[in-house]
This record gives C-alpha cells, structure tokens and sequence, in this order.
C-alpha cells in the first residue's frame, strides 16, 4: 500500500468512526452548529483531505494536482439575475447557479427517496442516515469549508468506480475559503455551473442577501422577497427569492403576526444563547427571525410580535433541517 493509499484509509477510518448512525439522529441535529469541521488543503496534504468530502475514485484520478491559473473571466461570473431554468445557490461568501429541478438534500441518501440518481444540492451540517446508496453519491452540487489560500479549480473529467452514477463528469472550484464540488451526465452542464459560482460582494448575492449578518442591508432583487438565513455563527447558510405568490403569501403572513405578549422574553435579538436568524425583506417590508428556542419572536417592521406557523413556513427555506425546539413550525415545510 502506498503512502497516499495508507493515509487516504487513515482518514476515512476517522471519519466513519466519528459520523452518526440513525439512532440519536435529533440529539445530533441538535448540535450539529457547534461540531464543524474543517478541512485542510495544503501541500501534500490537500488529497488526503478532500479525500473526507469525495469519493475515492475522484481524488485518485485528479492525482491531487488542482488548477492554481483559474481563468479570470471564470472568477468574474455576471451577478445579475439567473438565466431561465436556473436558479442561484449560496453558503458563506460563495453563490452559483444550479439548474431550477435540483432539490436539497444529501448526496450519498439520495437512494432514500428515488429508484435512480437524481441531483440535489447539499450543505454541511446536519445528521445524516447511515445507509449504503448505489452508487454512494448522486448527482448534484455540495458546498464545504476549506482552508485553501489561493483559489483553485479542479478539472472536470470522468470518474471510474463507485462513487459516482457511472455516466459522470466531476469538477470543482476553490472560492475564498468554500469548495464547491459539482457531478452531473454532462461536461458543459458541469463547467456552466462551475464557471457562474463567485464571491459574494458588499452589494450581497444575486437573492439580496449579504454573506454576513449585520452591517448595511442591501436592496431584495425587483419585485421579490429576499429570504436570508444565517447560522449562529453569523454566516450565510442559505439564499432565496421569492416573487409573485409566494412573495406575497409570505408578506401577508409577516403583517398577521400578531403582537408579542408580555410573557416570556419581549425581544428574540437580544438573547445571549447564539442561534440562527432569517432576515425577510422586500420594497416597504424588512422582517426578522431570531431562531430561539422557546422564544418564538419575528420583529417586523421594528414591531416584536408572536413567531407563527404562517411566517415559520416562508421563513425556513428548503432544505433546513436544524433545531426546532420551541419553534410553533407548519405541519409541513417548504419544499419549493
């Protein structure tokens, strides 16, 4: 066995010993925001560690070697609105354009719910289900945190065995310390994808949302509602914007919030426990959702009223799958 394979095996002994099983899945969800992990790319180093978020077959064949000389006109994708059929995608300081019909979820349950590999787009964080899907990812987009430095593409080419559909095309891309790593049937699909994702800057991303809370807000997209979650860290997890119906549901159900009562605590913001937050905003409407437990709170407007089921539905994109203690959340959340 060589040095690499020795140190490959190391890794993902680690990372299986310490991943969750099916039992105890809530307890893990429940703290998932406080275990974290980073991954190092550095030197020799960077194969061993995308080794932790990638199947074998991709890191042997790329032999570990990324692209330092990105192409600038593939770091300077066009911020503006998505193209028909797309839609855009965002985690920390990175956003990206995936196609419309791909769903959240993990890449290696997709087997869960579908007879056949489908994509999906998938953030770190969260229990997932220990099962054995064929092949062990599907299709689709992830996001992961890396110490990198500079950034860096990987190639987009085919990968042989297991880890993959075997009809496939993997490429990724280094962006301010995220790693974005796309798998689809087709190269220019994949490349497309790869060459939209950039930086978000101070205007925020393509949705209207900043890639940090706090500082100054910026302006929701035309005739849309931003809707901006972010960790309890401060960081952006998740982006979307909603027009037409939807946009004006979610408005409404903003304006019917009830006030906050005088029991409990009067104002979610201010607790000292961190937690995650959603901003919603649109032309004349600015809301906020202190994701407290046992504190259910949305401030809209600069009023403090009661969080309910209606604005909790809006509120939560899909895909969120974090703690809902105390939270009065809908019968069903959002799936689109």
């Amino acid at each position: 066995m060589s040095d690499l394979e020795q140190r490959l095996s190391e890794v993902l002994h680690r990372g299986a010993e310490a991943a969750p099983d099916a039992t105890g899945l809530a307890g893990a969800a429940r703290t998932r925001a406080r275990q974290r992990r980073r991954t190092r790319l550095a030197g020799a180093a960077a194969v061993v560690a995308l080794a932790v978020a990638a199947p074998t077959a991709w890191v042997l064949g790329t032999g570990g070697d990324p692209d330092r000389s990105v192409d600038p006109q593939r770091t300077a994708a066009d911020p503006g609105a998505g193209d028909e059929g797309f839609r855009w995608e965002s985690w920390h300081g990175v956003t990206v354009q995936v196609p419309d019909t791909w769903a959240p979820g993990a890449l290696s349950t997709w087997c869960l719910t579908a007879d056949e590999p489908v994509p999906h787009v998938q953030r770190p964080g969260g229990a997932t289900a220990a099962i054995a899907c064929s092949p062990q990812q599907t299709y689709g987009l992830s996001f992961q945190e890396v110490d990198a430095g500079a950034d860096f593409a990987w190639p987009v080419v085919h990968q042989a065995g297991g880890g993959w559909p075997e009809e496939n095309v993997v490429g990724g891309r280094g962006i301010g310390g995220v790693l974005i790593t796309v798998a689809t049937r087709e190269e220019t699909l994949a490349q497309r994808i790869l060459d939209s994702a950039h930086a978000i800057g101070p205007d925020g991303d393509p949705n209207g949302c900043t890639s940090r809370l706090g500082g100054d807000p910026v302006a929701a997209p035309e005739g849309a509602l931003s809707v901006c979650r972010y960790d309890d860290t401060g960081l952006l997890e998740q982006s979307e914007a909603l027009v037409g119906q939807p946009a004006g549901d979610a408005v409404r159900a903003l304006q019917a919030a009830p006030p906050a009562g005088a029991e409990g605590c009067t104002d979610a913001s201010s607790a000292s426990q961190p937690h995650g937050v959603v901003l919603l905003r649109a032309a004349g409407t600015s809301a906020r959702v202190d994701l407290v437990p046992d504190c259910a709170r949305v401030t809209v407007d600069g009023d403090v009223r009661t969080l309910t089921s209606d604005v909790l539905y809006w509120a939560l994109s899909p895909g969120w799958s974090g703690d809902a203690t105390g939270l009065p959340l809908p019968a069903q959340l959002r799936q689109q």
